[in-house]
């Protein structure tokens, strides 16, 4: 299964003193679109699904992943089948708080989680949304974004990454 990570590396300023501008991504295949400050670098590439990674700059980081004609009953086992991997491949993930939930009507299921690499912790959610559109194939969402696990950094860019997966709409 072929995923598109969309990857935003931030500047690396302190967010929470301003909202900054935002623009809109718009996928090329329609598959979504999403909001993202317009001081981030955008970068799209291609993987297989599970292995997407997006460095942590200073002010954060956010990943969009698609899944194609996968088939889930449900955002949760989407999310359960995810995590197990991402657990055995990251020893150090702690998992905080999880729970169902809805993105712009779409059944959705959110892990906040701390993982440990190479001596940085990092305070991430990761967002997983099942879309059934009226006609097409059924998509599967893997949002991911996080920042440096200390408390000003999480006080300064959570809730910009918050605002941005928040922003996400399903082709």
């Amino acid at each position: 299964m072929l995923v598109c990570a969309l990857a935003a590396a931030a500047a690396g300023r302190p967010v929470s003193a301003q909202q900054p501008a935002m623009q809109r991504y718009y996928d090329p295949k329609g598959r979504f679109s999403l909001e993202y400050p317009t001081a981030w670098k955008l970068t799209v590439h291609i993987t297989d699904i599970g292995t997407v990674y997006s460095g942590v700059s200073p002010a954060g980081y956010v990943d969009v992943s698609i899944g194609e004609g996968a088939t889930y009953a449900s955002a949760q086992e989407f999310a359960k089948s995810i995590e197990a991997k991402y657990r055995e491949a990251h020893p150090t993930y702690h998992s905080l708080q999880e729970g169902r939930t809805t993105i712009v009507g779409q059944e959705a299921y959110y892990i906040y989680y701390t993982v440990s690499d190479k001596n940085l912790e990092t305070y991430e959610i990761r967002v997983y949304v099942r879309s059934v559109p009226p006609q097409g194939p059924q998509r599967v969402y893997w949002l991911s974004g996080g920042t440096l696990n200390r408390p000003e950094q999480v006080r300064d860019n959570f809730p910009l990454i918050l605002r941005i997966i928040q922003s996400f709409r399903p082709g």
